[in-house]
């Protein structure tokens, strides 16, 4: 497990919380129990959830007071599949729900901090997690913006394919990479569909193939109409960030590759 932020003191109370978990555990006949990395800083503990893949983040809120939020984001942009425990000041019940909200597993409050409710917590909030990713496995919608995962647009995808062949229709497909730098990826992200969605017809496909790569997907019936979509799109999208386009044969192409839509269009779109 990684714990994120903690200073001194709290170290010494949690170590004397994992002691007794490590004694509890031997008593009842159970071997094995948390291996530890401490991370003073929120920067050190998302560094190290990118270095290294860990169970459980347990996060102490008090390192980082009203700055809570943000720094439970960058790590879950670290880590988006490791389950977060917040560790919460006593008189700030309402910020644990807050960040439970948010995407956190559990919360626990400093006053009630023992050895029991804290293994409990860990524990539990990891095979929450491996249920909540199990079925983000099998969903094709992405959660933060709404529109189709990567498996959903492929698989969305090559139905309008079937229909642009059935009636001798033009496919043509648009990708936007947002910035690696932009502050708030979140925000970025679900600022980009709200202008992909008062873009995009009835027949039109939105879907996400990864943090930063968003793609529509549409069917024209002639290469004057195709044109005339993709000069419209390129000027309206290039201010969220770099923009490609490829129509017909290029774009039928990229998607009936059996390697993957996500890797595929964007080869094809970046060649183009």
């Amino acid at each position: 497990m990684l714990i994120a932020g903690s200073d001194p003191d709290r170290v010494l109370l949690l170590e004397e919380a994992f002691t007794e978990i490590d004694e509890t555990r031997f008593a009842r006949g159970f071997r094995g129990g948390w291996e530890r990395t401490y991370a003073v800083e929120v920067q050190e503990a998302a560094d190290e959830l990118r270095r290294s893949p860990f169970d459980v983040v347990l996060f102490d809120q008090a390192a980082v007071m009203e700055a809570a939020l943000p720094a439970f984001w960058a790590l879950r942009r670290a880590a988006p599949e490791t389950p977060v425990v917040t560790l919460i000041s006593s008189d700030d019940e309402l910020l644990g729900v807050g960040l439970v909200k948010n995407g956190a597993q559990d919360y626990l409050l400093e006053s009630e901090l023992d050895c029991v409710p804290l293994d409990r917590a860990l524990r539990c909030s990891i095979e929450r997690n491996r249920m909540l990713v199990a079925q983000r496995n099998v969903s094709m919608v992405d959660e933060l913006t709404g529109v189709l995962n990567a498996k959903g647009f492929r698989q969305m995808a090559l139905r309008d394919l079937h229909l642009a062949e059935k009636y001798d229709l033009l496919t043509f497909l648009v990708e936007v990479e947002l910035p690696s730098n932009d502050p708030d990826p979140d925000l970025a992200a679900i600022r980009l569909v709200d202008c992909l969605y008062r873009e995009r017809t009835e027949s039109d496909l939105l879907g996400r193939l990864d943090e930063r790569v968003f793609v529509m997907a549409g069917l024209s019936e002639n290469d004057v109409e195709s044109a005339l979509r993709l000069q419209r799109l390129r000027a309206v999208l290039t201010g969220y960030g770099q923009v490609y386009t490829v129509s017909g044969a290029e774009a039928r192409e990229a998607l009936c590759d059996n390697n993957g839509v996500e890797n595929r269009v964007g080869r094809h779109l970046q060649r183009r």
